[in-house]
């Protein structure tokens, strides 16, 4: 009876406890994943990153990694002013009212259909300062 349960314990020791830690290792970001939207988890790089408060729509380009997936939701910061316009996912770029916009330098956030988050910060410029 021994033996066996000597075996037993050689089981786990050598083989179940380093898988179970190998799998662990592997899947460090399956909370983010569980837990839908959240942080930005990576950069979106903006282009050009200024703007002009301006009457017209600014068109703005956009990079972010391919593992976020195509852009399905663009938002702006909240008291920026800047409202979202037309999102061209195949084009990567999007259009930004401006006209209510207050100067400063505000976040925009690109959600994917990956349900992962990237964050960019837009540069705006005019005749009001953000305080």
């Amino acid at each position: 009876m021994k033996s066996t349960q000597r075996s037993d314990h050689r089981f786990l020791t050598l083989f179940a406890l380093p898988v179970a830690l190998l799998a662990w290792a592997m899947a460090p970001d399956l909370p983010h994943d569980l837990a839908g939207p959240g942080p930005p988890q990576c950069i979106a790089a903006l282009s050009p990153d200024t703007a002009r408060i301006q009457t017209e729509p600014v068109v703005i380009g956009y990079l972010v990694p391919d593992s976020i997936g195509t852009i399905v939701t663009v938002a702006a910061e909240d008291g920026s002013g800047l409202v979202v316009g037309r999102l061209d996912s195949e084009a990567r770029t999007v259009a930004l009212e401006t006209q209510s916009a207050t100067a400063g330098r505000w976040s925009l956030t690109f959600e994917g259909d990956s349900s992962r988050i990237c964050g960019g910060t837009l540069n705006v410029i005019g005749v009001t300062a953000r305080s």
